[in-house]
């Protein structure tokens, strides 16, 4: 910010692993059942603008274990990197 530069958007993975992690600390925090409903609001913003993020942002929303969302999240990038090759 100092210089300027302005940055490139991070990339997929960058976003889907950072929404992992930020899962896995808001569970640490306060626990499965209130982070998995807390982070529904963070994921629906860290999948906003992808390409076909919609159909999984509705299912995460739904989601009530924690490791059910990550997998969903897995699954998104996976499937999102196969269209891209």
């Amino acid at each position: 910010m100092e210089t300027g530069e302005i940055l490139p958007e991070p990339t997929l993975e960058e976003r889907i692993t950072t929404a992992i992690k930020h899962m896995n600390l808001a569970v640490a925090e306060h626990g499965e059942y209130v982070a998995v409903r807390e982070m529904r609001k963070h994921i629906g913003w860290y999948l906003k603008g992808l390409k076909n993020s919609a159909k999984y942002r509705d299912q995460i929303n739904k989601i009530t274990d924690y490791k059910e969302v990550i997998a969903m999240l897995e699954e998104y990038m996976e499937h999102s990197l196969t269209q891209i090759r």
